[in-house]
């Protein structure tokens, strides 16, 4: 006999030998996984809600700390203002020189800014959904913003008028009114 011709029987004979997996065994894996997924979907779900309540609560209070800023460092008035149009909120902020509240043609406007999906303002304390900052750093009220996740997991963004500083609150339950998300 030849090499090449006792080669064969052998290759053909291994190839025979040779187990993969059944499909039993491929189905119970697949269940198993399935089972682990679902376990840790409500998991995932609590994580990304909360972080996206904590990311869009430091975008509104950055933006509140950034118009104290320019305020104080154009010796100027600076306003930020929130709203919601359709199923969205978002806010803004303006230079206002000519101290009117509303945002003329040529005042210098940052924004505006989409408050995450999935989030809600779901109270916005401030007069005319807007705050001002005057050349001294102080806000035209102390008032707070409550963001809101679908979770009714709630942070509040607050200003305090005289000092116009902001502070954050730590999550907690909101309890106030339905919030509305189209």
């Amino acid at each position: 006999m030849t090499e090449s011709t006792m080669i064969r029987p052998i290759a053909a004979r291994a190839r025979k030998d040779e187990s993969g997996f059944s499909m039993i065994e491929l189905l119970v894996v697949i269940v198993i996984a399935g089972i682990l997924l679902g376990a840790a979907l409500p998991a995932m779900q609590k994580h990304t809600g909360t972080a996206k309540l904590k990311q869009g609560t430091d975008e509104v209070a950055s933006t509140l700390k950034l118009a104290r800023q320019r305020a104080v460092a154009m010796n100027g008035r600076v306003v930020v203002q929130f709203g919601r149009t359709d199923s969205k909120y978002w806010f803004y902020l303006f230079d206002d020189p000519n101290e009117s509240n509303t945002r003329d043609g040529n005042e210098t406007m940052s924004g505006p800014f989409d408050v995450p999906k999935g989030i809600a303002l779901a109270r916005i304390g401030f007069d005319h959904s807007r705050v001002a900052f005057g050349p001294r750093g102080g806000a035209s009220e102390s008032q707070t913003v409550v963001l809101v996740n679908g979770r009714s997991d709630a942070q509040t963004v607050g200003v305090t008028g005289a000092t116009g500083l902001v502070y954050v609150s730590a999550i907690h339950k909101y309890e106030g009114e339905e919030v509305r998300r189209d």
